[in-house]
């Protein structure tokens, strides 16, 4: 019973359907179902307009599920704007603006989310590079190179490496083998 599960899956951002409960045939019958199976299937594919079109027609309209399998395709897939807006003129003409109005809502989110990830990157190499110039001196640049492509983790890793640090060797041959 779909109840049983029902208290493990409040707090996700997804929904879950018993696959394991039909047969193929159901699963292949199913609109739903079927849809969502292809819109996993899009990942690392082309992804052309009629596919999409063909998934959005067999998803109820103005469903939560309907909701679901967008995002999904937003978020994991990586449609584009354009490529969407395309589909979903053709598959909802009647109110395709209003779902391109919600799915622009999870583009700008995740804009932001990538932008405060940039932020937070950029913010913590220059912070080393700051104080790494302050107890050694000008930086090769090389290194400057690796600070700037390094990763949120390997930043904090070096900033934590810098207060003990004798050289700036020290630093950067810590963070190798630890």
């Amino acid at each position: 019973d779909d109840e049983v599960l029902r208290p493990f899956t409040r707090s996700m951002t997804y929904l879950l359907r018993d696959l394991g409960r039909m047969t193929s045939h159901q699963v292949a019958s199913d609109p739903e179902s079927w849809a969502a199976l292809q819109a996993m299937l899009l990942r690392g594919n082309r992804i052309e307009v009629e596919m999409l079109r063909e998934i959005v027609n067999n998803l109820k309209e103005g469903s939560d599920f309907e909701n679901k399998v967008m995002r999904y395709m937003i978020g994991v897939v990586q449609i584009s704007m354009v490529t969407m807006e395309e589909a979903l003129r053709q598959a909802r003409p009647k109110n395709w603006e209003i779902m391109m109005g919600t799915l622009a809502e999870q583009w700008i989110e995740e804009g932001k989310a990538k932008g405060l990830e940039k932020g937070l990157t950029q913010g913590k190499a220059d912070t080393f590079l700051r104080q790494a110039r302050l107890k050694f001196g000008e930086l090769p640049e090389q290194r400057i190179d690796a600070v700037r492509v390094a990763t949120v983790a390997q930043l904090d890793q070096w900033l934590d490496a810098l207060l003990v640090a004798d050289t700036l060797d020290d630093i950067f041959n810590t963070s190798l083998s630890g």
